[in-house]
């Protein structure tokens, strides 16, 4: 009986026996005359069994809440006991930050901050994610969308240190919310795989060098120390592994320039050129030199050098210079013959001319002009080229080089009938040069202007100081030369197309050779054009200090 009475709640069986109670009550209560007005009715009973049965249920749930409530906290206080040991196990083998829902630190442990390089304090109440580089900001907002939403999130951070360098933590993040499911704080569990990675990037590196025909190097950008080079590269030094891994850029050839090498590695760092170029020798081998930068995770930069022998192309280069310049100086030779028996011709030494004869005679002194000049642009080039071209430096007074410009070409341009005007306001004007080859540049530039300049119009040639600097500045107004052509227009054979054709044609080699003329000097040049009104070339040149004009000269000697 006990065990079939223990299948129902308590409260029904108190219940019960309430009703069985009140029942007997009233049936008793009606046996006594004097108590006959008190007997109550059946519907009194019923309601008095009524509120009694309201008062055991209310009495009941109350104590049902009660322990409920106690049960919660029990359990709550297990988890707790549960996630602090866990916590505490977790601080032995992995780094644990603790922060509040918007990433504010709440608590840490010694292995974050000793890895970061930080006292607990100095991390203490800062944002999490101003440990992270600034890549990581995509990362950090996934992390809040998916902490908010209960879930966790696993993945690798990058964290800067102390000292500047970046660590690769493997992270889980777990939200952790309170008894109504609010979230409160959230724990970052990581552990550091930065070493791993790096490994598994510079192995991943070293592959595909390895592939490569060429031989590559590649150094520590600070101090140059060796850290990789392949087999053909070992082959030709004739180091082994062990060797090279104990060697610095300067020992692998005392042809190789430190200096250069650094100055080149500066202007990729800067930004200012993808990768540097530059030629050396190795080994008495002529070799092209090939640098490019490449970055680690943890942002440490590596120098990747690859050299390519260029010999052959060395020996290719030099049998065409050869060839060119052995074709040309046997052309210019009949050439000039040519040249100089149409002038006699022309001039009526060998008898008077007919007038459709001497037509015929024009043009072909015109043309041997034209061939003749191709050919000593030509010979310039190659001479340039072969780093061959003569130069022979003194004082030039820019203003007296530009004087004898004008009175030289003047006759040409008039053939164009195009006159010359001089721009000069700024006193001496002294730079250092070759007087004969700054002409050579004033002619070419000049003759172009006139070339490009309409009939009746006046090309402008000034001289001005700008910064310590001389600038010589040809304006003419011409077609003008669109923007899409200055990233050709000085090399060589490179002309401009332009709407109206030029009165005579050109080579495409004159400002090629300006521009090396002028490099030599130190100076630069350039231009400005506006399409339909005309086009200045400037050139800017160092002005020469503490130096005297011949005209300063020869007052102070007449004084």
């Amino acid at each position: 009986m006990i065990r079939k009475m223990n299948k129902y709640p308590a409260w029904i069986i108190l219940v019960s026996f309430i009703g069985i109670g009140a029942v007997f009550a009233m049936y008793f209560l009606s046996g006594f005359e004097l108590l006959q007005t008190l007997r109550p009715s059946p519907r009194n009973a019923l309601e008095i069994t009524a509120w009694l049965l309201l008062t055991a249920l209310f009495i009941v749930s109350r104590k049902r809440g009660v322990e409920a409530v106690r049960l919660r906290e029990k359990m709550l206080k297990g988890q707790q006991l549960e996630l602090a040991f866990q916590e505490q196990a977790l601080n032995e083998h992995s780094m644990v930050v603790t922060t509040d829902p918007e990433g504010m630190v709440i608590s840490l442990n010694e292995k974050f901050s000793e890895m970061l390089g930080f006292s607990q304090d100095e991390l203490y109440e800062t944002d999490y994610r101003c440990r992270m580089t600034s890549s990581q900001g995509k990362a950090f907002r996934h992390i809040m969308q998916k902490t908010r939403a209960g879930e966790i999130w696993t993945g690798d951070l990058q964290l800067l240190k102390k000292n500047g360098s970046v660590a690769i933590l493997r992270s889980t993040v777990v939200p952790m919310s309170d008894q109504h499911g609010n979230h409160i704080k959230t724990v970052f569990i990581s552990t550091d795989v930065t070493k791993e990675r790096i490994s598994e990037e510079e192995r991943n590196l070293v592959r595909c060098l390895e592939l490569l025909p060429e031989d590559v190097y590649m150094f520590d950008i600070k101090s140059l120390k060796i850290l990789f080079m392949n087999e053909p590269a070992m082959r030709r030094i004739g180091w082994s592994k062990t060797i090279y891994r104990t060697r610095v850029f300067s020992e692998i050839s005392s042809e190789f320039d430190e200096n250069l090498l650094r100055e080149c590695a500066d202007q990729i760092e800067s930004g200012s050129a993808n990768c540097a170029q530059f030629e050396t020798e190795c080994g008495g081998v002529s070799m092209e030199a090939i640098l490019q930068i490449v970055e680690t995770s943890d942002q440490k930069k590596r120098l990747v050098m690859v050299l390519r022998d260029i010999s052959e192309r060395k020996a290719t280069e030099e049998t065409r210079r050869n060839l060119m310049s052995m074709v040309t100086h046997e052309l210019r030779t009949p050439l000039t013959s040519i040249k100089g028996a149409l002038r006699l011709l022309i001039a009526g030494t060998a008898g008077e001319v007919e007038s459709p004869v001497l037509s015929m005679l024009n043009i072909a002194e015109s043309n041997s002009n034209r061939l003749l000049g191709l050919v000593d642009d030509i010979l310039d080039l190659e001479k340039i080229s072969a780093g061959k071209m003569d130069y022979s430096i003194e004082p030039i007074d820019a203003c007296k080089l530009v004087n004898e410009a004008m009175q030289c070409y003047r006759d040409y341009a008039s053939g164009f009938g195009v006159g010359f005007k001089g721009n000069m306001t700024c006193g001496a004007a002294m730079i250092q040069g070759d007087y004969r080859r700054m002409l050579q540049v004033l002619a070419n530039l000049m003759s172009n202007a006139a070339k490009f300049s309409d009939e009746g119009e006046t090309v402008e040639i000034g001289v001005s100081k700008i910064d310590g600097s001389v600038k010589i500045s040809v304006t003419d107004t011409g077609p003008g030369i669109p923007e899409d052509a200055r990233a050709t227009l000085f090399e060589p054979f490179s002309q401009v197309a332009s709407n109206t054709s030029s009165k005579v044609n050109g080579t495409g080699l004159g400002l090629s050779i300006v521009k090396a003329i002028v490099a030599h000097h130190g100076g630069s040049i350039d231009f400005h054009s506006v399409q339909g009104k005309g086009t200045t070339f400037f050139i800017l040149l160092p002005e020469l200090q503490n130096s005297r004009s011949e005209a300063d000269i020869s007052i102070e000697q007449a004084a």
